[in-house]
């Protein structure tokens, strides 16, 4: 069971084998799913309870069994309610390295120009009892699990395929406003330390304020400056969970200059201040 932050810029499993298992529960300094982009193509499944998974700027909610599939580049976030969910995210460029792959059937996935269908709901259908296979080798990792991952990895594909569940893209009118946003979210993961204003975001953007922060709000679910508070708390939580940072270095690495401030936004997004939080955290993984 392998804990980590999803983050799009985040090396997946080896160069050989670039695919990752995720457990998550609320142990996990990232059970609440924040809002992410990668260009990997990532399965989400859900083992209990219920999670509302937002890509782009549909929403969707899954109930116990159920399976969305996150295209490769999509936007994406989640919202769990006692729940418990898996994720596998999967460079599938590794399909096109074997002998005779298919690359036809695999780039245009990989490029956007095709979309795998997002839900598969808990049924007797080959597509989902493929990926439910899949999991279960991720999951156990037993000897030489790198081989039964790479053989249902295929049938997976192969039964999208057959099922006529991946189609093209159909482009919309606000594919350019995600791209815009996504571009925007990877500047701020780099620079959560600097100075970030609305006007600086913007103009970076091309828009004027008024307009960006519509679009922002329309493909985030957030305004900027919730987006942005939201942000630097998960990241100072990482710090404090995972690098075991005292507070004030997690605040001061995260953005934050105002100690009073930071564990005022703290306590009001997870509920307590920093310490109890970590406490609870580390209960909870024990």
């Amino acid at each position: 069971m392998k804990h980590g932050e999803l983050n799009e810029l985040k090396k997946r499993g080896s160069d050989g084998f670039p695919i990752e298992y995720y457990y998550l529960d609320e142990a996990h300094p990232r059970y609440e799913m924040p809002l992410h982009w990668h260009r990997e193509f990532e399965l989400v499944l859900v083992k209990s309870g219920r999670l509302t998974l937002y890509l782009n700027t549909m929403e969707y909610t899954l109930k116990q069994g159920d399976i969305a599939v996150v295209n490769c580049g999509v936007l994406h976030r989640g919202t769990p309610e006692n729940c418990i969910y898996e994720c596998i995210v999967c460079d599938i460029n590794i399909l096109r390295r074997s002998v005779d792959a298919p690359t036809d059937l695999v780039l245009p996935i990989i490029s956007g120009q095709m979309t795998v269908n997002v839900l598969l709901e808990a049924d007797n259908s080959a597509a989902y009892s493929s990926a439910v296979s899949l999991f279960g080798a991720m999951r156990q990792a037993s000897p030489f699990f790198e081989l039964e991952v790479m053989s249902r990895l295929f049938a997976f594909f192969f039964e999208l395929y057959k099922a006529d569940l991946v189609r093209p893209h159909k482009v919309n009118r606000q594919d350019a406003n995600i791209t815009r946003v996504s571009e925007l979210l990877d500047w701020l993961e780099d620079n959560l330390v600097e100075p970030i204003t609305l006007a600086r975001l913007s103009k970076m953007a091309g828009l004027n304020e008024k307009y960006f922060c519509r679009v922002f709000k329309e493909v985030t679910g957030k305004t900027f400056t919730d987006y942005l508070s939201g942000l630097r708390i998960d990241h100072a939580c990482s710090l404090l969970l995972h690098d075991k940072a005292s507070v004030t270095e997690a605040a001061l690495h995260s953005g934050f200059s105002d100690m009073s401030y930071f564990s005022k936004v703290f306590k009001k997004q997870k509920g307590r201040p920093p310490r109890q939080w970590v406490k609870s955290k580390t209960q909870l993984r024990a």
